[in-house]
């Protein structure tokens, strides 16, 4: 079964990269689907963060709003301006670039931009 939350937030694969305790009050979270049966692979599905029990919750799983938000507040801190000046309209470019070209979900590029930012620089997982 699927959802159509899966279709606004990024990734399981992306979103499992989020540090922990980063997104931790993300409306939805990734989780194991239930019934959980320990002897078969479950399917991950997104559901809002009140639906899911604390068993079955992988990663959160942020919304473009939630992500770019964060991104905005991190930007305008004074430790990440300084620090970032040339890099975050390359990042800001390069994120643009992957939405035009890939057809990607803003949420998506959006927490490949704050991943980059924050300092996961490994492009391959990106």
């Amino acid at each position: 079964m699927s959802t159509v939350f899966e279709d606004i937030v990024p990734s399981l694969n992306l979103c499992k990269q989020i540090p922990a305790d980063e997104f931790d009050y993300s409306i939805f979270v990734w989780c194991t689907e239930l019934p959980y049966d320990p002897g078969h692979h479950s399917q991950k599905i997104v559901l809002p963060r009140c639906a899911a029990t604390e068993d079955q919750m992988v990663a959160p799983a942020p919304t473009a709003e939630e992500i770019l938000d964060k991104l905005i507040y991190e930007l305008k801190s004074p430790t990440m301006t300084s620090c970032m000046d040339g890099y975050t309209v390359t990042s800001f470019d390069t994120a643009l670039e992957d939405i035009q070209e890939k057809h990607e979900k803003l949420a998506e590029a959006a927490l490949r931009l704050w991943l980059r930012l924050n300092g996961d620089d490994d492009e391959q997982d990106l």
